[in-house]
């Protein structure tokens, strides 16, 4: 009986999802993003509970999709990234585990394209309540970190980091939100309908995150910021110009942050020098992260093809982490280099699109929200060189947010050059499509009732893992206990 469950439950969920409005997906992406590191986490889920959560948002993506009539010419590559994914999935040593990784992957690259083509989302009021929801959300996040950090040092006298920066498993998680948090601040800053009350929100939590980069040392993510606020003076002028003044100006008012509560504050109250989160040379970690790359590149010598599969990194136990900290280097040892290679030229495509028109904007009618959003995109990129940024899941939904919100801001001017070929609709290809959504309907349906069963796990694990026996400290990739 249970197929014929499954296939019932299928068909529900399918003629769910296509009716649901997209508005919905929105605000669900809105709120995980803006509001759950203020919930009250208990210890140890602040990472599972929000990938729960990701994984529920996932068949709305696929409702939203079904909104969409075709594709643009880079269909055939994006048709071959997936073949070469599934394969190396179920070509894996685990395939349950390289599946749900894949399916998870697969949802949020289709919600990113999905949510960036809806024209609809753009309109004054829904455009409101969205910038109302981010903004609020991180606003509330930054003003309770302050009050923590504030009473710790006043009542306790010391500086906790990891009580401070609640709703993370580790503080240098939030500096992965921020590569992409700063810079959607400064674009809507720009914005001359953010006004009054929420421009003042914007800024101060602008200038919080500044304070907090400062005290968390978060190095992939100032080199992040700039490197691509450097791409940004030199390709786009004036706007070049005003995003990086501001970026400038928040910097200058979190180092005087700093000053008053981290300096100042300790010595009027007589106390030692409060200690930093780590240390800014920290050898050892530098050294953590060439030992990592080493093992992916060990992979990649190993199995050049369809690599080990997907999540597959953390299966060989190494000590220091389940996945390399460089998404490069990780695409290449879990999915192979050929997956790699197509990937790299489906991103390098859309990006040289999007920069031409951002130009061409740029002399016509400038959107300084368009290009926050395109050095949100760029500074992720460069932190995934360095770090975690898309394997932890609040991060992940903040690249499926910024990408989205690009294409939409870009979809909505009527420009020469659009930054999207034309579509195709064909009856042949809308029904390809179709197939292969309610095909992902199904996995996503199968991962979601696995993963919640894990869930409530203590830990919550894959199926089947086993502690090794010589680890130290959790390792998040799809659950906080990466390995399996």
């Amino acid at each position: 009986m249970r197929p014929l469950f499954f296939i019932h439950l299928l068909f529900l969920s399918a003629s769910a999802v296509r009716y649901l409005p997209p508005a919905l997906l929105l605000c669900a992406v809105c709120l995980l993003v803006g509001y759950a590191p203020v919930l009250p986490w208990v210890d140890g889920l602040a990472h599972d509970a929000v990938r729960l959560m990701q994984l529920a948002c996932m068949p709305l993506m696929i409702g939203v999709a079904w909104t969409q009539r075709g594709v643009g010419r880079a269909g055939a590559l994006i048709v071959v990234l997936v073949l070469l994914g599934g394969a190396s999935a179920l070509g894996s040593e685990r395939p349950p585990v390289a599946v749900r990784e894949w399916c998870l992957t697969l949802s949020l690259a289709i919600g990113a394209y999905s949510l960036g083509h809806l024209r609809s989302w753009g309109t004054p009021s829904r455009a409101q309540v969205l910038v109302g929801l981010l903004l609020s959300g991180v606003a509330l996040y930054a003003g309770l970190e302050l009050l923590l950090l504030v009473l710790g040092i006043v009542l306790e006298h010391t500086l906790d980091y990891w009580r401070v920066f609640a709703g993370y498993v580790n503080p240098r998680f939030l500096n992965h939100v921020q590569t992409l948090l700063i810079p959607l601040l400064i674009g809507l800053l720009g914005l001359p309908e953010v006004r009054g009350w929420w421009r003042r929100l914007a800024w101060f939590s602008l200038v919080a995150n500044a304070f907090f980069l400062l005290l968390l040392l978060g190095r992939a993510t100032v080199l992040a910021l700039i490197v691509s606020a450097s791409i940004t003076l030199l390709f786009f002028g004036p706007s070049g110009l005003a995003y990086a003044r501001r970026l400038v100006i928040a910097f200058i008012a979190g180092a005087v942050l700093y000053l008053l509560l981290i300096k100042l504050l300790p010595w009027g109250l007589g106390m030692d020098e409060l200690p930093v989160f780590r240390e800014l040379g920290e050898r050892g970690s530098v050294e953590a992260r060439l030992y990592l790359w080493r093992i992916a590149l060990d992979m990649v010598a190993a199995h050049p093809w369809l690599g080990v599969g997907p999540m597959h990194y953390a299966h060989q136990f190494n000590g220091e982490a389940a996945h390399p900290h460089n998404i490069y280097l990780q695409i290449a040892a879990e999915y192979g280099l050929p997956f790699l290679l197509v990937l790299s030229v489906v991103c390098v495509r859309w990006l040289w699109q999007v920069t031409r028109q951002l130009r061409l904007n740029e002399r016509r009618k400038p959107d300084p929200l368009a290009l926050a959003c395109y050095v949100g995109v760029v500074g992720a990129l460069v932190d995934g060189g360095f770090s975690g940024n898309f394997v932890m899941p609040l991060p992940q939904l903040w690249i499926v947010l910024t990408v989205a919100l690009l294409q939409q801001r870009l979809h909505g001017m009527q420009v020469e050059a659009p930054v999207e070929e034309e579509r195709v609709s064909s009856g042949k290809r809308s029904k390809v499509m179709s197939i292969g959504l309610l095909l992902l309907l199904a996995i996503q349906i199968y991962v979601i009732t696995v993963s919640w069963r894990e869930f409530w796990q203590p830990p919550a694990r894959i199926t089947g893992a086993i502690e090794p026996e010589e680890a130290t400290h959790y390792s998040p990739r799809f659950w906080r206990d990466g390995w399996f």
